[in-house]
């Protein structure tokens, strides 16, 4: 059975996100293939993004062997401070990409053109993604989406977007030093990954940044080793694949080679190149420096006092939230000062070296994640927020502490801001032209000039702008990404890092002179200098992540001389690719939801479980390409009930808060008696229902409330003819009554987890609902259900990933007696395993374990359910070519104790029980997370079992 997966599925809930802000008015550029949708004030990158698509198309095309009338939706948004670009075939082709330009000290951002690498790569995935042919060609050709190439793992679905946008772009990452850090690293210390290890999440640096490094690098292999016309070959016979397995017979009849054995090819290539580099620049001399920490992970960006005694750098170690942690350089002793919920960005002290400034990101506006300012008071420990939506990216405060300099960024136009500290008036200091970009501002020490960073004529280089004049002077032009500059406590040199050939190294350059000298030569990376003017720290690359080191700053001759005492030329130095994309001006209209609202696939589900439950359901489903209308219309059919339910949804999301509507027919039995007999008679229902939902996200959590009206009119298709008793008030026939509902819902999640994490570590999940029901025809009818859950989690300080869990799950109905809805409380069901894995499915709420399903019922609930959670194997590998891949093992001991009653509280009877649980998580296929368990629990008292249990799915 081929199931179809979506790939990268964040898309539709980014765009979503912003269609909610109603202040955004949409616009449309239409070319021959796309449909380019952007906020009317991005319309110079959305024309930028319309014509390097026609390019895209021009240049790719080909080699997919697509057909010209493909059309793709491109949505362009700005939600936040962060850069990427996401790619679905779901229902029709479409990318989002995120109009955020990163910095050159990025994966992303050390590309001549950002944009452009970001297009050709994403579009690599439409373009892929709809290879289709043989019989599911056919398949999709009338409806039914079934599309083979997105169940290849990842790895290679993400390379060969990466290898596209290396060979088309003069930017693609394969050619960009983080990505050939990543791989020389790799190669250097043994821990080159599998291909089973990368079928899911890899567990070694760079994790899944490895997907598109590893990944890209192989793809090249192939490419050079057995041609394009091979790999092109490759693509085209698993696009008649329609069960998603058997992509490595696939390869041995193309390559004549498994991925296996290519895979130990690869890895040998890798060893030998990197091996003849890594003598060569030990011939040249290394220049690791000292390390100064040790944990790994992500351990970045440090910054000095004004009189060099204290470090602040960003720490993140993988088991707990990112925070901002200052070093005392004599004593060595540490402390987290803040906590960096939502992300943190480089730290910087105050003139007085008394506070530390840094940027933080924060909810805005409901519907944006944007950088802000914050203030940290080392003498009171009391952290000030000083911008609201600013978008504030790497500020330093002038040396006199009067004022701040920072990048800020909206739909990829970038420039420098002077903001007044007291007054926070803001003067612009440099404005670039166009979508050129500008980062990492630093102050002089004399504070009469900054210098920066921008990416001009496809390059990144230096630049200085003395405050005074306005003069602007360039300072480096070369093809290094050049970034993160910092002057020396004199002002006559600038420690920088530049992104090459061979990865990114440490420099120091003579203000006068324009002499440079390398400050180091490491076999990995290194990046993030600042120095005190005899000392530079930085950021260094190893197996285990980014750590500390530090360096003397030694501006003596070095035997190196290609990097030593060398003038730097500033002419106009353009090294990548010159692009003449089409400049074409085309039309442009308002935004029309309609054109993509159309249902694309429709989807088909038989579930058989015996003759006489199975049941066919299809689906048609829409949402336009802004995400401001969603809609579906369901149908479903069963053995025993062969007439159709039929139900219809529709939300609008262009507002706050969102507004649904639905409605369903459908045909249900109802019980009819007399004093004699008891008969079953079909009642047919019609349902319409409208929701509002009004979330409320913020840094320390999420609150979203929801209220729902349901109106239903039941019609008794037969009315059966029963013998009236007026003494006992038989007959019962259902009266086809119409009846109301009204629901309200509240939750709040502030739960954190962590790359090593096995549940939520952290914070709490709260919830209540209440449910009230009558007819509108006798007031006596009315009933009401409320529910209530509350869980918490306890790191464990001791070990790592240690998890003391807690949840209470309780409940109260009432009302009339023949219609309220009791609780049921009891064991682990028998329940679908293959079923539990496609749906995804959680265990549900109202589990004692060790007793009967449902052995216990009442009108109230009370459950507490106590776990004490601990790892047992981080596993991160998969077996071979087969698509599956286990993440991690661990395991859980458990207490439950409830009871479900119609007594009172205090006479009610408690159950207990006592158990272990062992558990997985795995992926299948691409991307299909599933958890299991195989658990026993042993119920203490006479009713209590011993209840073994293998299942799928989430618990608490």
């Amino acid at each position: 059975m081929y199931f179809p997966l979506i790939l990268l599925g964040q898309s539709a809930f980014i765009t979503q996100v912003l269609a909610a802000d109603p202040k955004i008015s949409w616009r449309t550029i239409s070319t021959k293939h796309f449909s380019v949708h952007y906020p009317a004030s991005a319309e110079e990158i959305g024309r930028k993004a319309a014509n390097i698509a026609e390019e895209a198309h021009d240049a790719l095309a080909p080699f997919f062997g697509t057909a010209d009338s493909i059309h793709t939706n491109i949505v362009l948004v700005d939600p936040g401070d962060n850069a990427n670009g996401y790619a679905s075939v779901d229902r029709y082709n479409l990318i989002t990409l995120l109009a955020f330009h990163p910095g050159p000290d990025s994966d992303l951002g050390d590309a001549d053109d950002y944009l452009r690498m970001l297009l050709y790569h994403e579009y690599t995935h439409i373009l892929h993604l709809n290879m289709v042919d043989g019989i599911p060609g056919l398949l999709t050709s009338i409806g039914l989406s079934v599309r083979p190439h997105q169940n290849l793992p990842n790895w290679f679905i993400e390379g060969l977007a990466t290898w596209v946008e290396t060979q088309k772009t003069g930017g693609g990452r394969n050619h960009r030093s983080f990505f050939e850090m990543y791989l020389r690293t790799a190669a250097l210390g043994d821990t080159l990954p599998s291909f089973a290890q990368l079928g899911g999440s890899p567990h070694e640096q760079p994790r899944r940044t490895g997907w598109y490094a590893f990944g890209g690098s192989f793809i090249s292999f192939l490419a050079e080793n057995y041609g394009e016309d091979r790999l092109r070959l490759f693509l085209q016979k698993y696009s008649r694949r329609l069960v998603p397995i058997g992509y490595n017979a696939i390869a041995k009849e193309v390559f004549g080679s498994t991925w296996d054995d290519m895979q130990m090819t690869w890895h040998r290539d890798l060893k030998i190149r990197y091996g003849r580099w890594k003598t060569n620049q030990e011939q040249l001399g290394l220049k690791n420096g000292t390390p100064l920490t040790t944990e790994g992970e992500f351990q970045r960006n440090p910054s000095l006092s004004p009189d060099g005694r204290l470090l602040v750098y960003r720490s993140s170690t993988g088991d707990q939230i990112s925070t901002l942690r200052i070093r005392d350089r004599k004593t060595g002793v540490e402390q987290d000062v803040i906590t960096c919920r939502g992300g943190c960005g480089r730290p910087v002290f105050s003139a007085d070296g008394m506070s530390v400034y840094f940027t933080r990101s924060e909810r805005f506006d409901t519907v944006y994640h944007f950088d802000d300012l914050f203030r940290y008071d080392l003498a009171t420990q009391q952290t000030t927020r000083l911008t609201w939506g600013r978008r504030v990216l790497d500020p330093t405060p002038s040396p006199d502490g009067r004022s701040i300099v920072f990048a800020t960024s909206q739909y990829g136009r970038s420039r420098l801001v002077l903001r007044d500290l007291s007054t926070g008036q803001e003067t612009d200091l440099v404005a670039p032209v166009g979508l050129q970009q500008v980062i990492h501002p630093r102050f002089s020490p004399d504070g009469r000039r900054i210098v920066f960073a921008m990416h001009k004529n496809n390059v990144w280089d230096l630049y200085t702008k003395e405050l005074g004049t306005g003069q602007v002077t360039r300072l480096t032009a070369d093809a290094a990404a050049d970034m993160t500059p910092s002057f020396s406590p004199d002002g006559r040199i600038v420690v920088y890092a530049a992104s090459g050939e061979d990865g990114p190294e440490l420099f120091a350059l003579d203000i006068k002179t324009k002499e440079k000298h390398q400050i180091t030569r490491t076999l990995t990376g290194a990046v993030d200098p600042t120095t005190d003017g005899t000392t530079v720290l930085f950021s260094r690359y190893s197996t285990q992540g980014w750590d500390l080191a530090e360096s003397a700053l030694d501006f003596s001759p070095s035997p190196d001389a290609d990097t030593a005492q060398k003038t730097v030329a500033l002419e106009d130095f353009s090294p990548r690719g010159r692009y003449s994309p089409n400049q074409i001006h085309y039309p442009e209209s308002e935004y029309n939801p309609m054109f993509t609202l159309y249902p694309a696939t429709w989807l088909p589900e038989f579930r058989f479980v015996s003759p006489d439950n199975a049941t066919l359901q299809l689906q048609l489903t829409g949402n336009d390409a802004v995400q401001l209308h969603t809609w579906s219309i369901g149908a479903h059919w069963n053995v025993e009930n062969p007439f159709p339910s039929i139900a219809l949804s529709y939300r609008n999301q262009h507002y706050i808060p969102s507004v649904g509507l639905s409605a369903a027919w459908f045909r249900r039995p109802r019980i009819a008696f007399d004093a004699f007999t008891t008969v079953v008679v079909d009642e047919d229902v019609a349902l319409g229902s409208v929701d509002v939902s009004l979330p409320f996200p913020n840094n320390s959590g999420s609150f979203t409330t929801n209220f729902r009206v349901d109106i239903s009119k039941g019609f008794l298709v037969e009315t059966p003819s029963l013998r009236p008793d007026p003494a006992t008030g038989i007959p019962y026939v259902p009266t086809g009554a119409t009846n109301i509902s009204f629901s309200f819902s509240w939750r709040y999640d502030n739960r954190e987890s962590f790359y090593y994490s096995i549940s939520p570590e952290t914070g709490r999940r709260l919830g209540t609902s209440l449910v009230v029901r009558t007819s509108l025809l006798d007031s006596d009818s009315l009933t009401y259900t409320a529910r209530w859950q509350w869980n918490e989690y306890f790191a464990m300080p001791y070990a790592r990933a240690h998890v003391f869990a807690l949840r209470y799950d309780g409940g109260i109905s009432g009302g009339d007696p023949a219609r309220k809805e009791g609780f049921r409380l009891g064991g682990i069901p028998e329940r679908d395993l293959v079923e539990d894995i496609l749906e995804e499915r959680g265990l549900g709420a109202g589990l004692l374990r060790g007793f009967v399903p449902d052995a216990f019922r009442g009108d109230q609930i009370h459950l507490f359910n106590i776990e004490y959670r601990f790892p047992v194997w981080y596993i991160h590998d998969g077996f071979t070519s087969l698509p599956f891949f286990i993440e991690r093992l661990h395991a859980a001991l458990f207490f439950d104790v409830g009871t479900a009653t119609g007594e009172s509280l205090r006479s009610a009877p408690w159950h207990m029980s006592l158990g272990a649980e062992l558990r997985t998580a795995a992926t299948l296929l691409t991307g299909h997370a599933t958890h299991f368990r195989l658990g026993i629990a042993h119920g203490l008292g006479e009713v209590g079992i011993l209840q073994c249990y293998f299942v799928s799915g989430t618990g608490f």
